[in-house]
């Protein structure tokens, strides 16, 4: 089979997509076009003046940016996919009235349409009665559907999708964009890096910690968000040696992870967090939650790092001080992180699962 014109329509610019929209581009049997809503939003603090070496274009459109929803609005999706040009398309998500009407214009001209989803589960609140039916029948009419883990695998087979048409492509990042600093220190360094929300878990975390009894360790956190003065409160009430950094630059977060131990991510939800990639990248043994959708595949317990219940103080801080009591198996366990990104989760292995579901869309 030669090159298969591809479309793929993606939101915004995303920088951890950049190195996958490449490997596709790269692909001997892909010919990718990317069409992006918008360039970015407001709550994006990413430098998007690098776009890679993917041939791409902005459709004119609007944006409805309000709270956490960010809605596009880009009729020329279907003028676009309407054309004799593409053989097939990739839609990135299903809930964005852009993505909805590409689905509908693929599917009407184009010879097969792969639905892109990180969905794990149903929406749950108001809205869900609204965007559950349109999702679920997306997903049916699909000709493939591609998904990051094996928990949104597990989530369209509820739906009765055949597993043979859901395709497992993990999230993925530029695996030798990250180091590992050899340096013998004196503490051992913990570290989180994220969003200081909720939904992350630091309070877990922050709970954790304060109960170890092992000393000569301290805490390094990562990231801005609103509860980032109720977290260093609750720090500063506790005793913790730990360190808020604030937002930080790309260069200046391979850093802290290059220079860590171990990293927590102790999130009561997240999807496919790139996170855990950059971590095991860098060299690091993971402590996450059940909560971590990618957990799952990427974490060999006992092997690379541990997974524990969501909300469950006491697991953490069992696990966190096992991992603690043992530098050079935290350093045997780093190496294995490595060695499993490497085989399993680089961006041209991600790139061979989308041509893989794109071949049998169109078959």
């Amino acid at each position: 089979m030669g090159s298969i014109k591809t479309a793929l329509v993606h939101n915004i610019v995303t920088p951890y997509r950049t190195v996958l929209f490449d490997a596709l581009a790269a692909h001997e049997m892909i010919d990718l076009h990317v069409f992006y809503c918008g360039k970015s939003h407001e709550k994006r603090n990413w430098n998007i003046s690098d776009t890679g070496t993917h041939d791409h274009s902005f459709l004119p459109g609007v944006a409805l940016d309000r709270g956490d929803l960010h809605y596009h609005i880009n009729p020329t999706v279907v003028t676009e996919l309407m054309s004799s040009e593409f053989d097939s398309a990739i839609i990135a998500g299903s809930t964005n009235f852009t993505m909805q009407l590409g689905f509908a214009a693929s599917k009407a001209n184009l010879d097969g349409t792969i639905l892109w989803t990180e969905r794990i589960r149903p929406t749950e609140n108001i809205v869900g009665k609204v965007v559950n039916p349109i999702t679920r029948s997306i997903a049916k009419y699909a000709d493939s559907i591609v998904v990051p883990t094996s928990l949104s695998r597990q989530f369209q087979e509820s739906r009765g999708i055949d597993r043979n048409q859901v395709f497992v492509a993990p999230n993925v990042v530029d695996n030798t964009n990250y180091y590992r600093n050899r340096t013998e220190r004196g503490k051992i360094r913990v570290l989180f890096i994220g969003q200081l929300i909720e939904r992350k878990g630091v309070p877990y975390l922050l709970e954790a910690f304060d109960e170890l009894e092992h000393r000569e360790t301290e805490l390094v956190i990562v990231g801005d968000g609103p509860k980032r003065e109720a977290f260093e409160q609750s720090a500063r009430e506790k005793g913790i040696d730990v360190v808020f950094t604030g937002w930080v630059s790309e260069e200046r977060k391979r850093k802290e992870l290059a220079d860590a131990d171990l990293f927590v991510l102790p999130s009561l939800e997240d999807l496919a967090p790139l996170v855990l990639n950059e971590a095991m990248a860098s060299g690091l043994p993971v402590l996450t939650t059940e909560g971590v959708g990618n957990a799952a595949d990427m974490i060999i317990e006992g092997g690379n790092g541990e997974i524990v219940p969501t909300e469950d103080t006491p697991a953490l801080s069992r696990e966190l001080s096992k991992l603690l009591s043992d530098r050079e198996e935290l350093n045997r366990m780093g190496d294995r992180s490595q060695r499993i990104l490497d085989e399993r989760f680089s961006p041209e292995s991600s790139a061979n699962q989308f041509a893989t579901a794109i071949e049998a869309a169109l078959n």
